[in-house]
């Protein structure tokens, strides 16, 4: 059974895999930032710059598929070091790329690589605490990612400044390959996620080796009954809600530097900072949100967090220069990061131990490929319209996708009773 509190241990626990999701988004944070310096070099027009991000963010929603379903049959650890460590190699030759159509194309193997590790990471970090903490760990998970993403636009932007964005990915895919070598080895040894289903006598080997993070298989759920369609049509309507969000919000975060650079006319390294100004926040969002879904429910939060983004994404580029236009920019980091421990608390705890990892990879690769998808036009309306007419058509259609998806759950919530509820 999962401990009911957070032990030193467990605390240890959680910060290895903080480490890890600081490692795996390092290199992949850096396509963002360095958009604008590859534009310059290749001349590309704003819809190409957005079919760039895409090529990587396309395949790494793609990637979520195949990597959860396969976390699911053979166990994370081998899934995760291909997350890790896969980035890596791909990263290098990112690096390495002497053309538009090779960067292109090692942009998506680095994104079908990078799809190993968010559908492994949270079933394994859920397991090992007890029910009252899932959202707080997974939010504390969250800091990892927030923190690459705010220091990658750092040394990403000083190793450009010195080598170019080439030397940017070279110099950040060493430290990630070795990172990635050594979770493989940490996780065999203390024998977590070697199989989905261990036996009784692996569970136990395992339980003794490290008592504080039993199997992920071992969760108090909520899971759907056959023939249950009310309990379905609100995964479905959960799932759909917070994949919007994160489409919308990744593809608008993908021109926030363009809209920094070209729009309000700040110099190239501030434009490519405000990065880090937006995923900074991730250092609280994530953590409060887990505490409060902990108290107030998954759905609350994830409703709140989404209806924010609309203000967000119609107000960018309509509010004068000022200081308000960072905390516009913050909004964007608000939203990412608070419904991501959120969104994969109510998965594990509404969806069989079996298809966790697979159900993971279906709500990452949907925010991710429908990101992807919407960048580019975006990025089309930008060129033809302009920034304010773009962002303000994108506010209007994310936000009346949000009401027909809060309406599907409010509709689901109120056919359920808490006896068709099974612990």
């Amino acid at each position: 059974m999962a401990q009911k509190g957070l032990t030193l241990r467990l605390v240890g626990f959680v910060t290895l895999f903080i480490l890890s999701h600081f490692s795996h988004h390092l290199l992949t944070a850096l396509v963002i930032p360095m958009l604008p310096f590859i534009r310059d070099t290749f001349s590309l027009s704003y819809t190409a710059a957005g079919l760039v991000a895409a090529a990587f963010n396309f395949s790494n929603g793609l990637g979520q598929l195949p990597a959860g379903w396969l976390a699911d049959k053979v166990g994370p650890r081998n899934v995760m070091t291909i997350g890790l460590a896969g980035v890596a190699l791909s990263g290098a030759l990112v690096g390495l790329s002497s053309g538009l159509p090779l960067l292109i194309l090692f942009l998506v193997l680095m994104g079908l690589a990078g799809g190993g590790y968010h559908p492994a990471a949270p079933p394994l970090i859920i397991g090992a605490v007890g029910e009252a903490h899932r959202g707080k760990a997974l939010g504390f998970h969250v800091i990892g990612g927030s923190m690459s993403h705010f220091i990658s636009p750092v040394i990403g932007i000083s190793l450009a400044m010195l080598w170019g964005w080439r030397g940017a990915f070279l110099g950040t895919a060493l430290p990630v390959f070795v990172f990635g070598v050594f979770f493989f080895l940490f996780l065999g040894r203390i024998g977590i996620g070697a199989a989905p289903r261990p036996s009784a006598a692996e569970a136990a080997g395992a339980a003794s080796e490290l008592p504080d993070a039993p199997s992920a298989t071992h969760i108090r759920t909520r899971i759907i009954p056959p023939g249950d369609w009310t309990k379905s049509l609100r995964l479905v309507a959960f799932l759909a809600l917070t994949s919007t969000a994160t489409s919308f919000g990744q593809a608008c975060i993908t021109f926030t530097p363009m809209v920094m650079l070209d729009f309000f006319h700040v110099g190239e390294k501030a434009a490519a900072m405000t990065l880090s100004i937006i995923y900074s926040v991730g250092f609280w969002a994530a953590p409060l949100s887990g505490y409060f879904s902990d108290r107030i429910g998954r759905v609350s939060v994830l409703v709140a967090m989404s209806l924010l983004l609309i203000p967000v994404i119609g107000l960018v580029t309509l509010v004068p220069y000022s200081l308000v236009t960072y905390v516009i920019m913050m909004g964007f980091g608000v939203v990412l990061f608070a419904r991501m421990p959120v969104s994969e608390a109510f998965i594990i705890e509404n969806v069989s131990p079996r298809k966790r990892s697979s159900v993971l990879g279906i709500y990452y690769a949907a925010g991710m490929v429908g990101g992807a998808t919407l960048t580019p036009l975006i990025g089309m309306g930008i060129d033809r319209y302009g920034f304010q007419s773009a962002f303000s058509v994108t506010a209007l259609v994310y936000a009346a996708l949000v009401l027909v998806f809060i309406a599907l759950l409010a509709i689901s919530g109120k056919r359920i009773s808490p006896a068709s509820v099974t612990d």
